[in-house]
C-alpha cells in the first residue's frame, strides 16, 4: 500500500539533513485525513528535537496539487452516521490539524513550503505559517468552504484578518482563486519560483554550508531569493483592488450580499467570485462575517475558536448538505437551512461560535495559556 505521507531525509555538508515530508497521495488530491497530519506532526516533532537536522522542506509529489484541502468525504460519512450532534472523530481531526498549523507557525527551524498547483483549504494552513513559503507560476490558492457549508478556517481567523479587511471579505466570502503573484503580494507566500527550479533549489540546499551557517533562515532565505521570480502586476487581485473594495465595503453582511448582487460589470472573475457567494451557504457567509471580529486574538485562541465553529458545523450547519451536493451527488443544488442571508437568526451564529467545552477541556486549551478573549465569543462583543 502506498504511503500517503513520505518521510526522508536529504543528506548535507558535515553529516546535516534536511528532512522531507512529501504528501504522496495524487487520487484524492493529498487532501488531509487524521492519519496524515498526526505522521506529519510526529515527524516534526522528532526533526525538531534532532540537531542533525538543519532544516524540513513540505512538498508534494502530485503534479496537479500541493494540498487540496481536507478530507471532506470522510467528513460527510461521519456527521451523517450521527446528525444532529457533535462528532468526536470530527473534532478529533480539526483538533490535530489545527496543532499541526500551530506548530509550524512557531517552529524553531526553517521550514520551506513548496505549494505547487492546488493550495486550498488545509492546504494553505499548511503554507502559511511556514517560515519559507514558495509559491509556483502554477499555484491556485483558495479558502473555498463557504460552496459546502464549512468555513475559512486552519488560521483563516489570524491570517486573513492581516490581508486588508475587504480584501478578507472577498476571499472568504467568495472563496476566489489567487494565483503565487497574489499570495506574494498579500503575503500569504514569500517567494514565487517556477516549478521547474525545484530540484536546483533543493541542490543548492542540500549544498549550503550549514554547519558554518550562523543563521539557518538567513541562508534559506538567501538559497530561495536566487530562483525567486519578481511577480509585480502579475497578481489577479490588484488590477482589481478598488472593485473589491467597493462591492465589499459595508456595516453588515447584508449590505454586501445587495452589492454582490447588483454587481452588473463585464468583468468575468469577479462575476464567478459573485456566483460563488450566491451559490454558498448563508450560515457560513455570516460565521465568516462574525469570525472577521476577533483576528486581533492571539493566534492559539484563533484556533481554539475554529474548534468550536468546526464542531457545531457538524451538528447545526449546512456541511453535511453542502457537501451531498458538490461532491458526493454533484448535483449541486444545496438546500442549505437558510435561503438568504437576511434569514439567518443572529442566536444560531452565537450558538455556533459558543464554545461547547469548558475552557480547561477545550482540546486545545495546551496550544499556550488561554487567553480571556476566548470566553467573549458568543457574547457579540
Amino acid at each position: 500500500m502506498t504511503q500517503s505521507v513520505l518521510c526522508s531525509e536529504l543528506p548535507t555538508s558535515n553529516g546535516l539533513v534536511i528532512g522531507l515530508l512529501t504528501l504522496n497521495q495524487a487520487d484524492n488530491l493529498n487532501a488531509l485525513n487524521l492519519e496524515k497530519v498526526k505522521v506529519m506532526l510526529d515527524q516534526l516533532t522528532r526533526w525538531e528535537a534532532d540537531e542533525s537536522v538543519v532544516a524540513v522542506c513540505i512538498q508534494s509529489s502530485c503534479e496537479r496539487a500541493f494540498c487540496a484541502g481536507g478530507d471532506i468525504i470522510s467528513m460527510h460519512q461521519l456527521i451523517t452516521q450521527n446528525p444532529n450532534q457533535i462528532q468526536p472523530d470530527l473534532v478529533d481531526f480539526f483538533a490535530a490539524e489545527y496543532r499541526l498549523d500551530h506548530f509550524i507557525h512557531g517552529y524553531s527551524k526553517p521550514i520551506v513550503v513548496w505549494a505547487d498547483s492546488i493550495v486550498m483549504g488545509g492546504g494553505v494552513g499548511l503554507l502559511v505559517g511556514a517560515s519559507h513559503r514558495v509559491v509556483t507560476e502554477r499555484s491556485r490558492l483558495a479558502m473555498p468552504e463557504i460552496a459546502i457549508g464549512l468555513f475559512p478556517d486552519v488560521g483563516s481567523t489570524w491570517f486573513l484578518n492581516r490581508v486588508g479587511r475587504q480584501i478578507a471579505r472577498f476571499l472568504m466570502l467568495t472563496g476566489s482563486q489567487m494565483n503565487g503573484a497574489d499570495a506574494v503580494s498579500l503575503d500569504l507566500a514569500d517567494v514565487q519560483i517556477p516549478n521547474t527550479e525545484r530540484p536546483n533549489v533543493m541542490a543548492r540546499l542540500a549544498s549550503a554550508a550549514w554547519a558554518d551557517a550562523t543563521n539557518h533562515h538567513e541562508l534559506v532565505s538567501d538559497v530561495l531569493k536566487e530562483s525567486s521570480l519578481d511577480t509585480s502586476g502579475r497578481g489577479w487581485i490588484e488590477p482589481r483592488y478598488n472593485a473589491i473594495h467597493a462591492l465589499c465595503l459595508g456595516d453588515s453582511l447584508e449590505d454586501v450580499a445587495a452589492q454582490f448582487a447588483a454587481y452588473d460589470g463585464n468583468d468575468g472573475w469577479i462575476k464567478k467570485a459573485v456566483s460563488n457567494f450566491q451559490y454558498g451557504s448563508p450560515i457560513t457567509a455570516h460565521i465568516i462575517w462574525r469570525q472577521l471580529q476577533y483576528g486581533g486574538m492571539p493566534l492559539a485562541d484563533c484556533f481554539r475558536l475554529e474548534l468550536c465553529i468546526a464542531a457545531h458545523c457538524g451538528s447545526m450547519g449546512d456541511l453535511s448538505e453542502g457537501i451531498r451536493a458538490l461532491l458526493i451527488d454533484k448535483d449541486r443544488q444545496p438546500n442549505w437551512r437558510f435561503k438568504s442571508v437576511s434569514e439567518v437568526p443572529a442566536s444560531l451564529i452565537d450558538e455556533m461560535l459558543a464554545c461547547p467545552w469548558p475552557a480547561p477541556l477545550h482540546p486545545l486549551a495546551d496550544l499556550d495559556t488561554l487567553h480571556q478573549s476566548l470566553a467573549l465569543v458568543g457574547t457579540g462583543e
